[in-house]
């Protein structure tokens, strides 16, 4: 997919910034679809080329957290619950 946008006045600027702008312009579009969970872990890295362990330090060093829901903690915490006996 080939993506193309003007940035009148920002270009030179933002490239002294980022470097490669498409490289940079991919890696926000991925991350903020790993954010708003249209992503899975998994999927971010195959998608990256990389393990699940060096996307999670890419994403550490990117100040994005690890993926995990309101529903997720609700969740993990009913698989914790004791049970109770029939």
């Amino acid at each position: 997919m080939t993506i193309h946008f003007e940035l009148p006045d920002l270009e030179e600027t933002l490239r002294a910034d980022y470097g490669n702008l498409n490289q940079a312009a991919k890696e926000a579009l991925l991350i903020d679809a790993y954010r708003t969970g249209k992503l899975s872990l998994g999927k971010l890295a195959q998608t990256l080329g990389r393990s699940p362990s060096t996307t999670t330090a890419w994403l550490d060093q990117h100040r994005v957290g690890p993926s995990y829901s309101p529903e997720d903690l609700a969740a993990d915490l009913q698989s914790l619950a004791p049970k109770s006996a029939p």
